[in-house]
């Protein structure tokens, strides 16, 4: 029977086509940068790739079955229970989120995640994007630390310290000697309080410093 030859042969191309599919999917989920949960309706995970085990110190194994808030750091808890707690209805979020790692030590992470539906709408659960962004917390950090160091020398620094973008707008300004308070400075052009005599000079000291990166003197 020629039409039951076609019927099998197109059945044997689509579950080759599948188990294509899910070795593709498979592959791309274990070489991703960036961890992967899958959690059913009750928030029990169903799927884990390599990259999350890695990221947190479990097998996979020591994962699945559990509720996904066992890993997130209490102090995220209600956090990451609000998030969940609408997903159903809002699809999806990205959130910031500290996780415990096995060991005890905290790791901070972007969580991108998405509901899923089946084709009735039903709500099945969601899969989460987990991407640990220790080393962005690290460099946020040192830049704050830099920024307060820069403050607490330039606030206390005997000279009056200015810094201005290239058209001469004021961007920070530690004090002024003509009774002006520095807000009203900051964000105004710095040659709109220099007097005629010097503009030419103080624009082109401005240029030279942008053009060439090198210190200016003048008086």
């Amino acid at each position: 029977n020629k039409a039951l030859e076609r019927e099998i042969a197109r059945h044997t191309r689509t579950v080759r086509m599948l188990r294509q599919s899910e070795r593709e999917w498979r592959t791309l989920v274990e070489t991703m940068n960036s961890g992967l949960a899958v959690l059913d309706e009750e928030e029990a995970i169903t799927f884990v790739n390599e990259k999350l085990c890695e990221m947190l110190g479990y097998k996979a194994e020591e994962m699945l079955g559990r509720d996904a808030a066992d890993f997130v750091d209490p102090s995220c808890l209600d956090l990451y229970n609000q998030q969940t707690a609408r997903r159903s209805q809002t699809k999806k979020g990205t959130y910031e989120l500290t996780m415990t790692h096995k060991n005890g030590s905290k790791v901070p992470v972007l969580v991108c995640a998405r509901a899923i539906f089946d084709d009735d709408e039903r709500y099945l659960g969601n899969f989460a994007v987990i991407t640990d962004i220790t080393e962005l917390k690290k460099v946020e950090q040192a830049l704050h630390e830099s920024e307060t160091n820069w403050r607490s020398l330039t606030e206390n620094a005997p000279n009056i310290i200015c810094t201005v973008d290239r058209e001469g707008t004021v961007l920070f300004l530690n004090r002024t000697i003509s009774g002006i308070p520095t807000a009203e400075v900051v964000g105004n052009n710095v040659f709109d309080f220099t007097l005629p005599e010097y503009q030419e000079r103080s624009r082109k000291a401005l240029e030279q410093v942008f053009e060439t990166g090198q210190p200016q003197t003048y008086e």
